[in-house]
């Protein structure tokens, strides 16, 4: 691989990586959201919304992640 699609690659990596931490911040926000609401809104229509949502972000967040090694890998770091 050469010098420039090296430095294009480590570009990209760090993008993933600070996406990586934004998904991170919001899945942390909404599981503080379904952690402080009464039990009567986890257990109701409100609460799944929020945990399929902190499951979707905590899958988005590792598929990241994985891109981010792979990537990795791949320019040898």
């Amino acid at each position: 691989m050469n010098a420039a699609r090296r430095k294009r690659i480590e570009s990209i990596q760090s993008r993933l990586a600070e996406i990586g931490s934004e998904i991170d911040e919001i899945c942390i926000e909404e599981q503080d959201y379904y952690d402080n609401m009464p039990e009567s809104f986890q257990s109701g229509e409100k609460g799944a919304r929020a945990e399929v949502a902190w499951e979707a972000l905590e899958q988005a967040s590792t598929q990241v992640e994985d891109a981010c090694q792979s990537l990795s890998e791949l320019i040898g770091g």
